[in-house]
């Protein structure tokens, strides 16, 4: 019985890859660009990692006095500041 169970996984692999191949054949017919790199998107990225670098300097004074202070709560403490964060969006 498993050798039917590994079979029927090879089949189905099988499949799936022919799907996959045939979906990516027809994306590129209509001009889709298929990996690479994408300028627009790499624009969000910097500003994503700007925006997590202002969130970094923010909390780091808090997380310095939370060492210092000798804090066994600062994982519970940056989640209420993160929390407290997000919820601004």
């Amino acid at each position: 019985m498993l050798y039917f169970y590994g079979i029927m996984a090879e089949m189905e692999r099988d499949f799936i890859s022919t799907r996959t191949k045939a979906a990516l054949v027809a994306a590129k017919a209509r001009g889709v660009k298929l990996g690479g790199a994408r300028p627009q998107a790499e624009a969000r990225h910097k500003a994503v990692r700007e925006e997590a670098d202002a969130r970094a300097k923010t909390i780091a004074p808090t997380i310095s006095s939370m060492r210092e202070s000798g804090s066994k709560l600062i994982v519970y403490l940056l989640s209420k500041i993160v929390l407290h964060t997000l919820c601004k969006f």
